[in-house]
């Protein structure tokens, strides 16, 4: 994390997520994220005579399980914490709306929105570890003359809620509509 709080990516450029959670910490953001690069680096170990290549083709099934399995946590605890902030900024406004302030009302206007940005972003996130899953299958494909690509996103997609991002669309769904109510609500009620 950098002073502008801007995730390093290591497939892609720059990356926000708020907020950051410390116990996916190891050693270094990079653990968020699929390593592309230490995957492609590994690819370039393969060797023309195929039959020499098992290890290669394990080390990097390997790293690659350990990579989606990373993603797969830190998308689950981010949707756990949004969820969290969002039950807990509707239930400040149901519980008795009328009572609010125009500044908490804003207060809470503003948290929803801002669990709606970061699901949004949360959203780039998951396309951009697809998408280093794809290119990085399709190149270890390429270069040991296997057709595994279809397989492993069949298995991801089948077995990680990451790959898809349902969840984190509905949630985000969800955010943006509870802001459109609490607008509405703070027009009727101040305007």
């Amino acid at each position: 994390l950098d002073s502008r709080g801007i995730f390093p990516i290591i497939f892609g450029g720059l990356y926000a997520l708020r907020p950051y959670d410390p116990a996916f910490d190891s050693g270094g953001v990079e653990g968020f994220y699929i390593d592309y690069s230490g995957l492609k680096n590994t690819l370039t170990q393969f060797q023309p005579d195929f039959s020499k290549n098992a290890d290669v083709h394990i080390r990097f099934f390997t790293e690659l399980e350990e990579g989606i399995n990373t993603v797969e946590r830190f998308y689950r605890c981010q949707l756990k914490l949004y969820k969290d902030i969002l039950a807990k900024t509707r239930l400040s406004f149901y519980h008795q709306p009328d009572k609010l302030t125009q500044q908490q009302l804003q207060e809470l206007t503003s948290a929803a929105l801002q669990v709606a940005n970061d699901l949004a972003l949360l959203g780039q996130y998951v396309t951009l570890n697809r998408t280093a899953v794809r290119k990085i299958v399709k190149k270890h494909d390429k270069l040991s003359g296997t057709t595994t690509l279809q397989k492993v996103l069949d298995s991801v997609a089948d077995k990680r809620t990451f790959f898809h991002g349902k969840d984190q669309g509905s949630l985000g769904e969800e955010a943006e509509r509870f802001h459109a109510e609490l607008c509405k609500f703070i027009v009727r009620r101040f305007f």
